[in-house]
């Protein structure tokens, strides 16, 4: 089957079967369109650009120089959670949404625009340049945010095409999506809710299993004997 993205947001849940042929002469091909829109727990990730901004070693060094206290392994996890939860906190202060920001960006410069027309002032012009550079910044943000979301990596630095990158991922969440699985009794899951609960109760079994003993005393009635 073979749909474009446009069908894709509508439909991002589209799957299809292949039947039995048994009654046709051909292999019927049943095709479930649905949307799904699962509100899912967004954790924090790591976005290159954020290494371009003056303030960013300044935030790595304040976080590995604090001291910390305990067995190396620990102090390492710590120092991981601590940097994911400063540099988000710091992310959001120093760029704000930056999903949203280019957007009330785009807003603002055209209403500005607008008024140049009727008022071509001092004032004006330098808010205006102001904000467009700032579009300018954000919307360059959003193109690293794509390219990296995207994992592609050999396009030039002037091969700025949002609409690619966007379908690119599109496909990727689709390959990686599972829409059902077999759990512990064989038996086929499907359902956002149904197959993460299926998913967490296999790797409870496995990380909460009881460890084997190993019996070790009948090798006490065995004569140590040196040949």
């Amino acid at each position: 089957m073979v749909f474009n993205s446009k069908w894709f947001d509508l439909y991002n849940g589209t799957i299809v079967n292949h039947l039995a042929s048994a009654c046709f002469d051909h292999v019927p091909l049943l095709a479930h369109f649905k949307s799904t829109s699962d509100q899912f727990v967004r954790y924090f990730k790591f976005l290159n650009f954020l290494t371009d901004h003056e303030g960013f070693m300044e935030v790595i060094n304040n976080i590995w120089d604090d001291a910390c206290f305990g067995n190396p392994m620990w102090n390492l996890h710590h120092k991981l959670k601590l940097t994911a939860s400063k540099l988000s906190t710091w992310s959001r202060e120093t760029f704000g949404d930056i999903h949203e920001e280019h957007k009330r960006l785009e807003s603002e410069l055209i209403r500005l625009e607008g008024l140049m027309i009727s008022d071509n002032d001092g004032a004006g012009r330098s808010n205006l340049n102001k904000t467009r550079a700032d579009y300018i910044k954000y919307l360059k943000i959003q193109d690293a945010i794509l390219r990296q979301k995207a994992r592609v990596k050999w396009f030039t630095e002037g091969d700025s095409n949002s609409a690619y990158f966007h379908n690119v991922i599109k496909d990727m969440r689709k390959r990686l999506s599972i829409n059902k699985i077999q759990d512990e009794n064989y038996q086929w899951v499907e359902g956002t809710k149904e197959v993460s609960e299926a998913a967490i109760r296999y790797f409870q079994g496995i990380f909460c299993e009881e460890p084997e003993v190993n019996n070790y005393s009948d090798l006490h009635d065995i004569d140590p004997i040196i040949t």
